[in-house]
């Protein structure tokens, strides 16, 4: 089975992967004006990490595909 995941790379260089489509992201990040929201917002990443990052400090975003196994649930 494929899932939606994406990668947001932070201006820091700090990489984090949720899993989330990247449409997801985006109504997570921006606002109904379509600007960026300049504060913390709430995450928890694939690996179930809890992180809060300020959407203005992402440098770049990307959709990626990630298989799973079904039988046992592990990436691939």
């Amino acid at each position: 089975m494929v899932k939606l995941h994406t990668r947001v790379f932070m201006d820091s260089g700090i990489e984090y992967i949720f899993d989330i489509s990247r449409d997801a992201f985006l109504s997570k990040v921006v606002d109904t004006d379509g600007k960026l929201h300049n504060g913390f917002i709430h995450l928890t990443t694939k690996d179930e990490q809890k992180v809060s990052i300020n959407p203005v400090h992402v440098s770049s975003i990307e959709e990626i595909e990630v298989n799973t196994d079904q039988r046992i649930g592990i990436l691939k």
